[in-house]
């Protein structure tokens, strides 16, 4: 019998259908001259039948002689090769049958647990949403996926840097009802998510492997894992960057327990810049300090204005908002042709409070702008020692995909004006 449109995913069921309905033994090969071996009266199923094409010509009488029934799994390219290679066989076959299409189980059954915990999944190869998921992209902001969380299930796409990765967690863990996020393809990971990829192990691979550990029927028992990657190979692919960060479990503690002060802060400390937008025009604040629009601290503002909110925030206590007008007042005494005063507050003003309050995150921002700064007025060589060295490593430890990409195309930009333009096309 000929399987054709054969797929991996297809396998658990196969197997599980032959156990039941087969009256003698069930076997999987991945080498055709082993048929020879195979028990009188067994099901065979035989991987791998193209690069056997011409022994399965000669030697197609072993079937019948051990009376077996021979299930040829056949991808498009199996089934051509044996039409041209071993056309005898072919001929001699009884049965053609189309694999009908399947959902791994072990992706199903992950889907099931994440519907019921209400936890977050990560799919790599990510098939189509089920039935009852919302499908999101992470451009719809905080509020609306924070909403759609506490609505139902959610098929979430578009995560791929850290810290779009941590506002989705931050929005699961507020939204109240809480129900299941799938991450589908993400960039990114926190180590506590469970991760998975979608696609069955390859038969053939997974078969050969659990050979090599002494795994009795190892074809077999590999169907009845369903070819989970992670439960048939040697090492189950890991396609993304994995975070572990302590100060993301404190803030998501403190935002189950309720969004406040504390979470407020830390959000600021980590760069969160859509859940405190949105907490800040809910009324969130922190203790004593008053709520000021996030957006105001550079949008629409002069000089003059950015002066006077630096100085109402100075007055108010709030060091690091001050710190954070001062970012945007430099950027725009730089375009306006005032690179020293820039250079001055980025130093003086900003950069020292980021330092002692721990901020990597406005730490390496601030680095940043000094170093575009340091760049227009041709002081390459710095402008270039500070991105490499404290700018790209703060975002590296940050886990900030996005950031880092920026700066090393920033690089990229100051060795092609330095004329390397070799090294340039090297990052």
């Amino acid at each position: 019998m000929l399987l054709t449109g054969a797929h991996d995913a297809a396998a658990e069921a196969l197997i599980h259908h032959l156990e039941r309905t087969s009256s003698g033994p069930v076997e999987v090969l991945t080498d055709a001259t082993r048929l020879s071996q195979a028990p009188e009266g067994a099901t065979v199923v035989l991987l791998n039948a193209k690069h056997f094409a011409t022994w399965l010509n000669l030697f197609r009488t072993v079937v019948r002689s051990r009376r077996l029934v021979l299930l040829l799994w056949c991808t498009a390219e199996d089934l051509q090769t044996l039409k041209l290679r071993a056309q005898d066989f072919f001929d001699w076959v009884s049965l053609t049958v189309t694999v009908p299409p399947h959902e791994p189980s072990f992706v199903r059954d992950a889907l099931a647990a994440c519907t019921q915990d209400a936890s977050v999944l990560a799919l790599h190869h990510a098939p189509s949403p089920p039935a009852g998921f919302s499908v999101v992209d992470l451009r719809q902001g905080y509020a609306a996926i924070r909403e759609l969380i506490r609505a139902g299930p959610v098929w979430l796409t578009g995560v791929h840097a850290a810290d779009e990765l941590l506002s989705v967690l931050v929005a699961h863990a507020e939204a109240r009802p809480r129900h299941g996020v799938v991450l589908a393809d993400p960039g990114v990971l926190e180590a506590s998510i469970q991760a998975l990829d979608a696609r069955p192990a390859p038969w053939a691979e997974a078969t050969e492997h659990l050979a090599s550990l002494g795994v009795a029927s190892p074809g077999v028992e590999a169907a009845r894992r369903a070819l989970n990657p992670a439960q048939t190979l040697a090492e189950a692919p890991s396609p993304v960057v994995v975070v572990s960060n302590g100060e993301w479990t404190q803030l998501l503690e403190f935002v189950r327990e309720g969004v406040g002060p504390d979470a407020l802060g830390l959000a600021e400390r980590l760069g969160l810049v859509a859940a405190e937008g949105v907490w800040r025009a809910e009324g969130v604040q922190r203790d004593g300090v008053p709520t000021i629009p996030l957006g105001s601290y550079g949008a629409g503002r002069s000089v003059e204005g950015l002066r006077a909110l630096r100085a109402e925030l100075e007055r108010a206590g709030d060091e690091r908002d001050a710190a954070r007008a001062s970012l945007h007042l430099a950027d725009l005494l730089h375009r306006g042709g005032e690179p020293e005063e820039a250079l001055r507050l980025l130093r003086e003003e900003a950069l020292p409070v980021f330092v002692r309050l721990g901020d990597t995150h406005q730490e390496a921002i601030t680095m940043g702008q000094i170093a575009n700064v340091l760049e227009a007025r041709g002081q390459l060589d710095e402008a270039l020692r500070i991105r490499r060295e404290e700018v790209f490593p703060a975002f590296e430890r940050l886990g900030n995909v996005q950031g880092k990409a920026v700066t090393m195309g920033q690089i990229a930009d100051v060795l092609q004006a330095r004329g390397q333009l070799d090294e340039a096309l090297q990052i």
